[in-house]
């Protein structure tokens, strides 16, 4: 593979989650509480959680695992009525993105921070809370970045805007050789719990969790930034024929509203090959030379789909299913979980990364692992 263009690097990687958690045993417990009154929702919702591979999730709430007299988000009836509104939901959201938001960046290049002059570009992304200031100009103070960072914020895209900021960050350090994109990423998915019993609603309860996530992309101008740095090699954007109704995010009344159709899975397994040979096609890259796999963790069935899809088998996505397993589905900021694992792995070789979103759009992305650091 040749290019060109100046080569690009995800320098480092850097996460965050909140302080709560909620385990699966807690999440039935919670299920029991809610639908005691209706028993078709709350099996279903039961099987769901047993079936989804998450063993925990981290949540900026605390009401799950509190008395019902101590709760300050969902109501303090058995049921956990009444529900929140969308402003006292979104206020939450502002609060605990400006903390979350500097804790992750604040871990990049292990807590050094001389990086943080040379920062020229700021990009941030969310899709779960939205403020004028927002968490950007927070982080420009607190990380006492310069007042003249340029400042993009990739709103309500969905799972897949990990794929758009990292796509971004690239072209504009192709631009300039000389720029130090801040990445940063905060989902939090948790204060959009809704407890209606639709299919959609369960299956969104069952699956989604807060996580946050902070990256550094520059070229060689910055050297040895971080521990462990991938090359972006390339990407591609795909927005699946027929699909605007199987996935979508909108604002509502009480928090944001989800539909997931049952037909996600399969949309994806039928286009996920020809996506993917397409891209490895227009970087003249081979198969065989792919050593990591960064498939989005949307939930069991997904992962299913896009391993029969590519000819995987379980040990190509073990990451994928361990980030499941241990945070759930944090929306945008799950592609960088995956990529701090996988970049901490010994051997060289491509890496495969997609992600799916509402359009039905599916993102992927190409990087190269330079392997293990002596």
């Amino acid at each position: 593979m040749t290019s060109s263009r100046p080569a690009v690097h995800l320098l480092d990687v850097a996460t965050a989650v909140p302080p709560h958690v909620c385990t699966r045993a807690q999440a039935q417990t919670v299920a029991q509480q809610v639908f005691a009154e209706e028993p078709e929702a709350l099996s279903f919702l039961a099987r769901l959680l047993d079936a989804s591979g998450i063993a925990q999730r981290h949540t900026v709430l605390a009401d799950y695992s509190c008395p019902a007299e101590a709760r300050t988000f969902f109501g303090r009836a058995t049921n956990f009525r009444p529900e929140p509104g969308t402003g006292q939901r979104n206020r939450l959201f502002v609060e605990a993105a400006n903390e979350l938001s500097l804790a992750a960046a604040s871990r990049l290049v292990e807590g050094d921070t001389a990086w943080r002059s040379r920062v020229t570009h700021l990009v941030t992304a969310s899709c779960t809370g939205f403020s004028a200031p927002g968490f950007d100009i927070h982080l420009v103070r607190a990380l006492g970045l310069s007042p003249r960072v340029a400042r993009t914020h990739v709103g309500f895209m969905g799972c897949y805007a990990g794929f758009s900021t990292l796509k971004l960050a690239r072209a504009l350090c192709q631009a300039d050789p000389s720029a130090l994109v801040l990445v940063v990423h905060v989902e939090l998915c948790t204060l959009h719990v809704h407890f209606r019993p639709d299919p959609d609603t369960l299956v969104a309860n069952s699956l989604f969790a807060d996580g946050v996530a902070a990256a550094l992309v520059g070229g060689h101008a910055h050297g040895p930034l971080g521990r462990q740095p991938l090359s972006l090699c390339g990407e591609a954007s795909f927005l699946l024929p027929g699909g605007e109704e199987d996935m979508t995010w909108h604002i509502g009344d009480h928090g944001f509203d989800m539909t997931l159709s049952p037909r996600v899975p399969f949309l994806l397994h039928k286009h996920l090959p020809s996506a993917f040979a397409a891209l490895l096609d227009e970087r003249q890259v081979s198969r065989d030379e792919i050593a990591h796999w960064a498939i989005h963790p949307g939930g069991p069935a997904i992962l299913e789909k896009a391993c029969k899809a590519l000819g995987l088998d379980e040990r190509h996505v073990q990451v994928s299913r361990d980030v499941l397993a241990g945070h759930g589905n944090m929306s945008s900021s799950t592609i960088f979980f995956l990529l701090d694992q996988i970049r901490r792995r010994r051997e060289p070789g491509f890496v495969y990364a997609c992600g799916f979103g509402p359009g039905l759009t599916l993102e992927s992305a190409l990087l190269h692992h330079p392997g293990a650091i002596s």
